[in-house]
């Protein structure tokens, strides 16, 4: 692929700094390789090969690009800077803080970098907790939640506990799930799953899953496409389920849409729905949100048509801490419908 790529004259480099910038650090490396190929003495474009490479994720890669800059020029401030977030990145505080020493306190860059720095250290971990209560229509008993998950979260990659306890037509269940997620750049991550219910009645026995998140669009009004496979066996036989979606953001990022494709297929059968949903950041930290959706779904151990309206707020307790409540309605083609009332509370440690 980088073959394909000539350099022809200053406009390659242009196109480098202009890729990294609008979010495509891949593209942005490929041309910065070619063009240093020929030009390995271009101090400016060799930092901008260790931005794009900071942007990538690639730590080391990045850090013999920005101390090959100081070498050639000891008082280059944004390779020393790059060189300082690095640090960052590996929660080396200290180490970050002894290259910001050379730099001048009232740069605007350094401030910033600064107060992270002098922010008490997150240990990269994420709780969350709620429970539910999902009132039925008819003479059958309530259905009750109570779930909790943890999460660690490293530079590029992510891992997650779940665990629910469920109680639907006088029977239990308790359902585990683990995942891992990797960002492989700024604008792709990708994810993989696995849980199942020990004795289950209702809830899937195993489940097995895959999916991803891309970025096709950045700059004012971003994009996202998301696509998510699973593979559940339940009592009734096994499910495969096809998520597709998209995420439209509005600038600034404090409202977006969301509409996903849903297929499911069941035996020799196959259905399909969907679902909109709105989000919206209303003032600091507070997020209101609502949604519909026509889908198929398997909440009661069997496939069935419902359609859902939803909506609730996310309310911000201090700096790390959320706390979420939600109410949605669902009505089905088979089987009683249902209300549920969720409340949960997060916390990033």
């Amino acid at each position: 692929m980088g073959q394909a790529i000539p350099v022809t004259g200053p406009t390659d480099y242009l196109q480098a700094v202009e890729a990294r910038q609008a979010g495509r650090p891949a593209t942005a490396t490929i041309l910065l390789e070619r063009w240093l190929e020929a030009r390995p003495a271009d101090l400016d474009a060799r930092l901008q090969y260790g931005l794009a490479l900071l942007d990538l994720g690639r730590l080391d890669a990045a850090e013999r690009a920005f101390k090959q800059v100081l070498a050639a020029a000891p008082g280059y401030r944004d390779a020393r800077l790059g060189l300082a977030r690095i640090e960052e990145r590996r929660g080396r505080r200290d180490q970050a803080r002894a290259h910001l020493a050379s730099l001048p306190p009232g740069d605007r860059d350094v401030a910033d970098l600064l107060a992270r720095l002098a922010a008490p250290p997150s240990l990269g971990w994420q709780g969350y907790v709620e429970g539910g209560i999902s009132a039925v229509d008819g003479p059958q008993p309530d259905w009750r939640l109570l779930a909790a998950q943890i999460r660690r979260k490293e530079d590029t990659t992510s891992y997650g506990l779940r665990l629910e306890a469920t109680r639907r037509f006088g029977l239990s269940d308790t359902y585990g799930q683990v995942d891992v997620e990797h960002r492989f750049s700024p604008d792709f991550s990708a994810a993989v799953l696995a849980g199942g219910t020990p004795a289950a009645n209702y809830r899937p026995r195993w489940l097995i899953g895959a999916g991803a998140r891309v970025r096709v669009r950045r700059g004012q009004f971003p994009t996202m496409l998301t696509f998510d496979l699973r593979r559940a066996a339940f009592g009734m036989g096994k499910v495969t389920t096809l998520t597709s979606g998209l995420e439209q953001y509005a600038p600034g990022g404090k409202l977006w849409a969301t509409g996903q494709l849903i297929l499911l297929f069941e035996g020799g059968r196959s259905e399909a729905g969907g679902l909109v949903r709105l989000d919206a950041e209303v003032a600091p930290g507070l997020r209101l949100f609502g949604g519909a959706a026509d889908a198929p779904d398997t909440a009661q151990g069997q496939v069935s048509r419902v359609r859902s309206l939803s909506g609730g707020a996310a309310l911000p307790l201090g700096k790390t801490r959320v706390l979420r409540v939600t109410v949605a309605r669902h009505r089905q083609d088979r089987g009683a419908d249902w209300t549920d009332v969720t409340v949960g509370a997060g916390a990033s440690f």
